[in-house]
């Protein structure tokens, strides 16, 4: 069995996280967090971890792979964190802003004021390619190639335990 930890460093100070309708509190790093694709730092294990995930476009049914996603933040960045469990690892795209979803990846949306309908999503393949994309609303016009021409500074790293 195949394992992917995924790290990620977003520029988005303070933004609430939730996960799907439920709302997800952030805990804070009391030590610096090493973007290196592992969790070794405490905050990993103070963050609450976001588990039981659903194939997307069935809205129930469960995930066949083990996964869980932690979030933590400090006075400049969010971090995230994914462990996925996966037999068989695939990276389509290698390149920025390519369909990730067309292949393996973790996906992040964040929407950092509820007021607003803009929403951010970050996908990341386990060969590093990101995609990341900034969206004025559900639905908005003009695909992703549009919002995704938004770069954000992002830094990620991925750890693979086994072939990609």
């Amino acid at each position: 069995m195949q394992k992917i930890a995924v790290s990620i460093a977003i520029c988005l100070v303070g933004a609430p996280c939730f996960a799907g309708s439920a709302r997800y509190e952030c805990v804070r790093a009391s030590e610096p967090i090493d973007v290196d694709g592992k969790m070794d730092e405490a905050a990993w294990q103070k963050a609450e971890p976001i588990a039981d995930f659903i194939v997307w476009w069935t809205a129930d049914w469960p995930a066949k792979t083990k996964t869980v996603a932690r979030l933590c933040y400090d006075d400049d960045y969010i971090y995230g964190v994914f462990d996925c469990k996966d037999p068989d690892l695939y990276a389509k795209y290698d390149k920025r802003d390519g369909y990730l979803w067309e292949s393996d990846a973790v996906e992040f949306f964040f929407q950092p004021d509820a007021q607003c309908t803009t929403y951010y999503e970050f996908e990341i393949a386990p060969n590093g390619a990101i995609l990341d994309a900034r969206f004025p609303r559900v639905g908005a016009p003009g695909g992703i190639d549009t919002w995704a021409k938004w770069n954000c500074d992002i830094e990620v790293a991925v750890h693979v335990a086994g072939t990609l």
